[in-house]
């Protein structure tokens, strides 16, 4: 089983660094998903994945503080937004479109309410 989830932590890793380039694809949630995955599976893997350049850069404030910068949350609301919207509109069952649409006020309460703002 720890084979598995330092796989998937791995595979995380890769998918959050082609959202770093790739604007649709979300960087954060994979990092964190990755972060996760470290913790649960290698001591030795979780400790050099803190001390990369990305983990600093993207999530490092977020697992310590429970924080993002204003310009993250606005930035990962409007990537979640377009797709969401992109989703309902092409939808055909009001069923799915129904769910997408709670999906997104569901990120929208999470962000607003829950991740508290850090300062730049």
């Amino acid at each position: 089983m720890k084979y598995i989830v330092l796989t998937i932590g791995f595979i995380s890793l890769a998918l959050g660094i082609i959202g770093i380039f790739i604007v649709l694809l979300p960087t954060t949630p994979f990092l964190l998903l990755s972060g996760v995955c470290f913790a649960k599976s290698s001591t030795k893997v979780n400790e050099w994945f803190k001390n990369t350049k990305i983990y600093k850069q993207y999530i490092e404030s977020y697992v310590e503080n429970k924080s993002m910068t204003k310009k993250r949350k606005i930035s990962l609301l409007a990537i979640v937004t377009v797709l969401l919207l992109i989703g309902i509109f092409l939808a055909k069952s009001i069923h799915l479109k129904t769910f997408m649409g709670v999906v997104l006020l569901a990120h929208y309460y999470y962000f607003i309410f829950r991740v508290n703002t850090a300062q730049e």
